[in-house]
């Protein structure tokens, strides 16, 4: 599984990007650990970091949205929380064992990658537009 950061992920506004970028670190190391014999502990502070920075960079992206008056800033953040209650959910099915931890990084790869290179990127361009009119 490729996780690493390519240009198709890039929304253009460095802030997003910088925070993308952070959030792929996280997932490939989750991955990495795939095969190790991580004790529990190790294995759920990872998995709580990656849903503690989706949570932090939806907020931050949300803020980015109301400060800049985005149209679809209420569909967007749908989005989010969805990822969230489905993340908690792929959670708890690891910690029953009916999920493996192979299976939740592939979802929030999927996940990333279908959301930066829409709803993101839309986003992006918005925000971008925004910012050339009010230098002009």
């Amino acid at each position: 599984m490729d996780l690493n950061w390519r240009e198709e992920y890039s929304v253009g506004v460095e802030e997003i990007d910088d925070q993308h970028k952070q959030f792929l670190k996280i997932l490939r190391r989750l991955y990495d650990s795939l095969g190790k014999l991580l004790t529990g502990e190790i294995l759920l502070r990872t998995l709580l970091e990656v849903r503690r920075y989706a949570e932090y960079h939806f907020v931050s992206e949300e803020n980015l949205m109301l400060q800049s008056k985005y149209g679809a800033r209420e569909s967007h953040a749908a989005a989010h929380v969805k990822l969230l209650e489905d993340l908690k959910q792929h959670l708890k099915d690891i910690e029953t064992r009916k999920e493996n931890l192979s299976d939740l990084v592939k979802f929030m790869m999927d996940w990333f990658a279908h959301h930066t290179q829409t709803e993101d990127k839309a986003f992006g361009h918005w925000l971008i537009e925004r910012l050339h009119q009010a230098k002009a």
